[in-house]
């Protein structure tokens, strides 16, 4: 079995993600991971900042939401 824990903290959120496994006994293994929490124009503004010509979010294509631009 899986499941995950999201603590945030401001823009910022560590993840948790357990692991159940049974072999002979029950055990847990449980890994962690900090990320940032960057909204979408967020992001657009730094590939422009970057030199990216056009920029494009395909929101229905994919989860989560992907970006595509070009360079120049």
């Amino acid at each position: 079995m899986w499941f995950q824990l999201w603590h945030w903290d401001g823009d910022q959120y560590e993840l948790e993600m357990f692991r159940l496994h049974e072999a002979d006994s029950w055990r847990v293994v449980v890994g962690k991971a900090r990320y940032w929490a960057i909204a979408r124009h967020e992001i657009t503004e730094l590939a422009e900042r970057a030199g990216f010509g056009y920029a494009e979010w395909l929101l229905h294509a994919y989860y989560p939401p992907l970006l595509v631009a070009t360079n120049g």
